[in-house]
């Protein structure tokens, strides 16, 4: 498919999710995992 060559394009709306997503999701499934495996 050509929505991530599309995606690369623009820039400017591709660089806010990917950095968002890519620092907030390892940071909080990290402290996720931690807080679910102690509340199991």
């Amino acid at each position: 498919r050509l929505p991530p060559q599309n995606k690369k394009k623009g820039n400017k709306s591709s660089e806010p999710p990917a950095k968002k997503g890519k620092i907030e999701q390892p940071e909080e499934s990290d402290e996720f995992k931690l807080d679910v495996t102690e509340k199991l």
